[in-house]
């Protein structure tokens, strides 16, 4: 297959390779978590960080080869430099701080659906242990994770055009509501869950005590915000969404997204990184989890001029939410709740783009 052919179907079937490259980056790279962790917890936390990274590589390939010439002379390379310098100087820092300071833990937060922590029996790291393949996956972490950023101010037209919201950081109150939008139901969920006199499992007794939880807190918020955000966001709603939306309305476009998002995470599911919950564990996952949540990140995307630091930021929320609360089925109604609210109130139902992708009445961000 020549350069031009592989051009014609990446401009004819963009929404489709950019599904398909996702799968394939990240399942690639998921697959041999289980053999490279050898049973190191640590090392499949990084792996499977590594392997997400796949929705925003694959976005920037297909956008890449859809474009026939877009690229700008330079006016922005410095920057460019400036700003991957920086968020991997960043990330990778944190990831050595994060693993010097996991030595000797005997708790971490498997990511088990629904469960937020699981004891584990053996040291996350054992005092010492840092290994070769650990260094590598942290830097490796780093070095992506900087790599998608800086495409906010790439030389192609295309690329920096859905990226560059990545670091437009004037969002006034929606960042709070991005901050919020997914730890709201959790704490009412809880609210509900007290007056009703439930027993619930809180994470800061899993963790032994009020500092080692806030300790592990501080880090794995990092973790989350670094790693477990803009590396899925930037093609989910900085690729995907955009696409959808010229066709249907943004209801459909997000019960369409939200299925091709949870069924992503299907190899996870029967490998150490969600405790081998198996199909029950991604039905539950897709049901609970990435449809209702891709609604809400798709009103969010629109509500807020189609920032990807808005979503970013509420999906790293999301991530975060179960270290802090429990979660339960009052959680699971508010969830829902929150959903139907946003879909009849903003009529989500409508389509609001033309086929050209032009805005037809889209909300606008309050100023």
């Amino acid at each position: 297959m020549n350069n031009d052919h592989a051009k014609t179907i990446f401009q004819r079937r963009p929404l489709t390779m950019f599904v398909v490259l996702s799968y394939g980056i990240s399942w690639l790279i998921w697959a041999p978590v289980t053999y490279l962790s050898d049973g190191d917890w640590y090392t499949v936390r990084w792996l499977t960080a590594i392997g997400s990274m796949g929705p925003a590589l694959a976005a920037i390939i297909v956008l890449r080869l859809r474009s026939k010439s877009d690229c700008t002379s330079d006016p922005r390379q410095s920057g460019r430099r400036i700003l991957f310098l920086a968020v991997f100087a960043f990330a990778g820092a944190y990831g050595i701080w994060d693993a010097l300071a996991a030595t000797g833990e005997v708790w971490e937060s498997k990511a088990a659906w629904p469960r937020p922590l699981i004891q584990s029996d053996q040291p996350l790291i054992s005092p010492g242990s840092l290994s070769a393949i650990n260094s590598i996956a942290i830097l490796l972490n780093a070095l992506l994770v900087a790599f998608v950023v800086s495409r906010a101010k790439s030389p192609s037209l295309r690329i920096r055009a859905r990226f560059e919201s990545l670091i437009r950081w004037r969002l006034g109150p929606w960042m709070a509501v991005a901050v919020l939008l997914f730890l709201i139901p959790l704490a009412v969920g809880c609210l509900v869950s007290i007056a009703s006199s439930r027993e619930l499992e809180w994470p800061i007794f899993a963790a032994g005590g009020l500092t080692p939880w806030l300790h592990y807190l501080a880090r794995i918020s990092l973790f989350i915000f670094l790693f477990g955000g803009a590396n899925e966001e930037a093609g989910w709603r900085g690729f995907a969404l955009p696409e959808l939306q010229t066709r249907h309305s943004p209801l459909v476009a997000s019960l369409i997204l939200g299925v091709i998002w949870g069924l992503w995470h299907t190899p996870l599911h029967f490998g150490p990184a969600y405790g081998g919950s198996g199909w029950s564990g991604l039905a539950m996952q897709t049901m609970l989890g990435t449809v209702p949540a891709s609604i809400l990140l798709t009103w969010l995307f629109n509500r807020t001029k189609s920032s990807l630091l808005a979503v970013w930021v509420a999906h790293g929320s999301m991530n975060l939410g179960p270290k802090i609360f429990p979660f339960g089925g009052a959680a699971a109604i508010v969830l829902l709740l929150m959903v139907l609210t946003v879909v009849f109130y903003d009529r989500m139902y409508h389509r609001r783009f033309s086929s050209d992708g032009n805005a037809e009445g889209m909300p606008k961000a309050d100023k």
